[in-house]
């Protein structure tokens, strides 16, 4: 830079910051000329030996294009540079543009960069943060229970003229409806098979099947549930037209060594079976607790976000779940759902996902709470032990990188729960199975 150019920081609204800056057109003109001339060195053109192409035709064929580049470098490296010296930790892209139309005579080439920084993140009061501890006693009758759901999935289904009661297979067609209740001309019904009480629709949907029989046609809604990736519409609904077109109820093979074989246990034993769906159960519920807990400790957090947070950030989360809930309802809708998202319906969850992040990145850097590679190892050889070849599963995840990514957050949210847990109000709760595992039980 110059001697004289000057150098100016604006702080705007909230996290918003505004750079005015200036680059040296000599310093461009004499960067494009050492580009030009390296390039006349190895530029062909017709007529003219290698070297020897006169520097107008290398400059009329290239010099716009090297200016550019020569100027977009140059802007960049001193607004990066401006960034360092004045300590300031940008969030997301900036915005840079000419402060007046650029011009060849100029000695210096002004702009100003207009971007957002990162808020300054305070995490206080961790110990007013309360976490229910489950404790999920494994009884005889849960094995069963487990056993008998495993059994269904071998289960004869028989169709009958009785009306739908939980535990009975549902065979529908779903049309789209208006909000008028109407049917859209271009509607095309859609097959399903629904088991109610046991789908992963809302409860209110399959309320609206129970009872009815084969033949009859009902009007349905679908509320987006808490879980998914649409949840932050609120009052969002679909509706649909269900015609039913079978009901069957199921008949579960008999408990004996050729069910055990069938589910891969040496010799039928079925005390083999009890025991390794014992083991199985337990390792369930320990994953489920430590989802719980987690759930708990990243809501607790987010009510201890009291900073701003960055638009950028909350735009990017915004466009993810948008695109999200698109691809969740044309999969549901069979790719011909036409339901519209806006931008507002999400923006709040998407605000609490940012804050949450912020708090776990201050937390990680501030605690040393950083992935360590023993651990996401651990993490890893856990996730192997559902598969059937579990070091082959290893090899992969260890040789991708992406995979790798992901454990590694996983193993830095564990250490996050972990630092709160250790200063959080624990309280102790003992819960029956089917409470933490409603699917390890008949309906």
């Amino acid at each position: 830079m110059e001697q004289g150019v000057m150098e100016t920081v604006e702080v705007l609204e909230g996290l918003e910051r505004q750079v005015h800056f200036a680059v040296s057109s000599a310093e461009v003109s004499k960067q494009v000329a050492a580009r030009l001339a390296r390039l006349g060195r190895t530029t062909a053109v017709p007529g003219f030996r290698p070297g020897k192409v006169p520097m107008k035709i290398i400059a009329a064929t290239h010099g716009r294009s090297t200016r550019l580049d020569v100027l977009s470098e140059l802007v960049s490296d001193t607004f990066n540079r401006i960034l360092n010296d004045q300590q300031l930790r940008m969030a997301g892209e900036p915005t840079i543009e000419p402060e007046k139309e650029l011009a060849p005579d100029q000695t210096e080439l002004r702009f100003r960069a207009r971007f957002e920084v990162f808020p300054e993140v305070e995490v206080e009061g961790i110990e007013q943060i309360e976490i229910e501890q489950l404790d999920v006693p494994l009884g005889d009758a849960d094995v069963d229970q487990t056993i008998d759901v495993m059994r269904r999935k071998y289960a004869t289904w028989i169709p009958t003229d009785a009306p739908a009661a939980r535990g009975d297979r549902l065979v529908i067609d779903l049309e789209d409806l208006q909000d008028d209740g109407s049917l859209p001309g271009s509607s095309t019904p859609r097959r399903h098979m629904i088991e109610l009480g046991r789908s992963v629709l809302e409860k209110g949907f399959e309320e609206g099947l129970l009872g009815r029989s084969k033949g009859e046609c009902v009007d349905l809604a679908l509320r987006l549930s808490d879980d998914d990736p649409a949840q932050g519409v609120v009052g969002r609904i679909l509706k649909f037209r269900a015609t039913i077109h079978e009901v069957s109820v199921p008949e579960l093979p008999p408990l004996d060594t050729d069910f055990a074989l069938a589910l891969g246990i040496a010799d039928g034993d079925l005390a083999v079976l009890r025991s390794e769906v014992r083991r199985n159960l337990d390792r369930e519920v320990k994953q489920r607790m430590g989802d719980r807990i987690k759930a708990q400790v990243m809501a607790g957090l987010a009510k201890l976000a009291h900073f701003e947070v960055p638009r950028a950030f909350v735009e990017a989360e915004t466009n993810d779940l948008m695109e999200k809930a698109r691809k969740q309802a044309a999969e549901f809708g069979g790719g011909n759902n036409e339901l519209k998202f806006e931008a507002e319906q999400f923006a709040q969850l998407a605000r609490e996902r940012v804050e949450i992040s912020l708090i776990i990145r201050k937390l990680v850097s501030q605690h040393n709470l950083e992935a360590r590679p023993q651990q996401v190892r651990q993490i890893v050889e856990r996730i192997s032990t559902a598969y059937e070849k579990p070091a082959e599963l290893i090899r992969h995840y260890m040789s991708d990188r992406e995979r790798m990514a992901h454990v590694e957050r996983i193993a830095i949210e564990d250490n996050v729960v972990d630092f709160v847990l250790a200063r959080a109000k624990v309280v102790p709760r003992t819960i029956p199975l089917k409470d933490l595992l409603p699917e390890a039980q008949l309906s």
